[in-house]
């Protein structure tokens, strides 16, 4: 997890994006259990926040996984 993680970090930061959002908590989650939605749920919750304050504006929401990840 932590993996993963770090090498998003960095790519966010070398590349200079700013329409990825990644947000400062991370949940341990396993496959197929309630803890996905949980992690789910906690993002939606915090981009419609960011949404509603004015902070980002975003237009759709794109999940990825890990084996989703695009390679660089």
């Amino acid at each position: 997890m932590v993996y993963l993680r770090n090498e998003m970090q960095t790519f966010i930061r070398e590349t200079n994006k700013t329409n990825i959002f990644m947000p400062s908590w991370s949940i341990r989650t396993s496959w197929g259990s309630s803890s996905l939605m949980e992690m789910f749920l906690n993002a939606l919750k915090d981009l419609t926040s960011y949404k509603k304050t004015g902070k980002w504006n975003w237009d759709f929401v794109i999940n990825l996984s890990e084996s989703d990840f695009p390679i660089k």
